[in-house]
């Protein structure tokens, strides 16, 4: 916003892809806090683990690179990554000649509502554990 306020970049923003990138983004969060919650209570190791396993998504999550420019047998298995969805739609936001057609709301909106889903299952079925230890 700041950039867009002082510089003229003659930038054309596409509000409803902002929108439905950081609607994207927040689903993922809720859902996947939700699962941590349990699991970081229940599994000590588990915040080890999940910083060790996080550690590499700013490389393999687009924001370093374009989806377009990883070779074919990588890009299929990236694809898998639901955070290159969510980058990949707040750029086409931004850039309106940017190919789009890898991203798939409905992926990170499903991955989202299984992480929340079982997330809330287990808090459900071990609230009275987690609470007494």
């Amino acid at each position: 916003t700041g950039i867009l306020l002082i510089f003229v970049t003659n930038t054309t923003l596409v509000v409803p892809r902002i929108l439905l990138s950081f609607a994207m983004s927040i689903s993922l969060a809720a859902g996947f806090g939700t699962l941590n919650c349990f699991l970081f209570t229940r599994f000590r190791t588990w915040q080890n683990i999940w910083g060790i396993i996080t550690r590499p998504l700013l490389i393999i999550s687009g924001i370093m690179f374009m989806f377009q420019s990883i070779p074919e047998p990588i890009r299929s298995y990236i694809w898998f990554n639901p955070l290159i969805h969510v980058t990949g739609e707040m750029r086409s936001a931004f850039y309106l000649n940017y190919r789009n057609d890898y991203i798939s709301p409905a992926y990170v909106f499903g991955v989202s509502l299984v992480a929340g889903v079982v997330g809330l299952m287990f808090l459900r079925r071990y609230h009275r554990d987690i609470l007494e230890q």
